[in-house]
């Protein structure tokens, strides 16, 4: 057991990349087992399925890029974004209908009840495209905005940019009972009670990314037990999100 314990421990210590690299991770797979969980509810299956493989990539990358530092986990992350950005894009013009087939858009959601939910995904659209260039910029300027005290000035903008999901996420929870009850578009709790979690995942994701953003500058501690790159205090120990 003790053995076992120092095993994990070294595993985990060993890692090149920035530790919260690993915790976001985490938070991006519990994004997509949210969504899978959607699907097996059958909501809104045609964006659900597409949201979880995204966020599942994501987490890879991220978990790769924790484990070996690897800068090219920025421009799979950058697609990432830019495909969540056209699902988003899809859901605000033409609502919760095929994504392949044109002629089932309902844009009639921009004029009625739903006009406000459209509106959200309107600002989660324009959010993943803002997110996507910080991720395709970030291996080409490491040391962007890195001082002694604080590392790549990127963490900071993206925890910014991933905070605004937060009161999106909260407003759907609380808005959809209130507004769509007992109309033909009315939610199922299940559906209410994920936009309240996705909330408490990305008040965790803006904490880690502010966390990396204070703990990665050129002046961070290395102590014996961690082998850390020379890459910590740079870009490269930076994420996406998630979500």
């Amino acid at each position: 057991m003790i053995r076992w314990k120092s095993f994990k421990f070294g595993w985990w210590s060993l890692a090149w990349g920035h530790r919260q690299l690993a915790v976001r991770s985490a938070l991006c797979a519990l994004q997509a087992s949210l969504s899978l969980f959607l699907c097996s509810f059958s909501i809104d299956v045609d964006h659900n399925y597409w949201f979880a493989a995204c966020q599942l990539v994501a987490s890879l990358s991220l978990f790769i890029q924790w484990r070996l530092a690897n800068p090219h986990m920025f421009l799979l992350r950058s697609a990432v974004c830019v495909l969540r950005a056209l699902i988003c894009c899809h859901l605000c013009f033409c609502g919760r209908t095929s994504m392949f087939i044109m002629e089932d858009c309902a844009s009639s959601g921009l004029a009625d009840i739903r006009w406000p939910f459209r509106m959200f995904y309107a600002i989660a659209c324009r959010l993943e495209f803002q997110q996507s260039p910080l991720d395709k910029d970030c291996p080409w300027f490491p040391l962007a905005g890195v001082t002694e005290a604080v590392g790549h000035e990127q963490l900071w903008y993206r925890a910014c940019i991933r905070a605004v999901g937060i009161p999106i996420q909260l407003a759907r929870g609380i808005m959809k009972p209130l507004l769509l009850s007992g109309t033909i578009y009315q939610r199922d709790s299940v559906e209410v009670a994920v936009n309240f979690a996705r909330a408490a995942l990305v008040g965790v994701t803006v904490w880690s990314l502010h966390e990396q953003w204070l703990t990665s500058g050129l002046g961070a501690k290395v102590t014996v037990d961690e082998e850390i790159s020379s890459t910590k205090s740079g870009c490269s120990a930076d994420d996406s999100v998630s979500s």
